[in-house]
């Protein structure tokens, strides 16, 4: 058996994500935006959304936005008209659906770039 995700699923995958291993139905993924990234983490945002379905991976947080993937797009619909507008971290985000394009992660590349900014 793989590895546990942070939500408590099973993940054979090679990559930590998961996102760029696996496809997902269209219409699962939840971007979250205005997010206050540096006051929430990983376990709070999985147990705001996973009241709503089952969380198909744990969610991915970035500067100042994040994504929240499920298996059902009813879940990922109800989690959207449920908590869009929320106040987290002193910010009121804002909620849509997502295309299930895999999230690139950073290469050494794009780091170089951004530090010279």
């Amino acid at each position: 058996m793989g590895r546990q995700t942070a939500v408590g699923l099973p993940s054979s995958l090679p990559c930590s994500r998961g996102a760029c291993c696996r496809q997902y139905p269209p219409k699962c993924r939840v971007f979250i935006g205005n997010l206050a990234t540096e006051k929430t983490n990983v376990d709070e945002i999985a147990g705001i959304f996973a009241k709503y379905g089952r969380l198909a991976e744990k969610p991915v947080l970035l500067r100042s936005f994040g994504f929240v993937q499920y298996d059902d797009p009813r879940a990922a619909q109800r989690a959207i008209d449920a908590e869009n507008g929320m106040m987290l971290g002193g910010l009121k985000t804002e909620l849509s659906l997502a295309d299930n394009r895999p999230i690139r992660p950073r290469s050494e590349s794009d780091e170089k770039e951004a530090r010279r900014g």
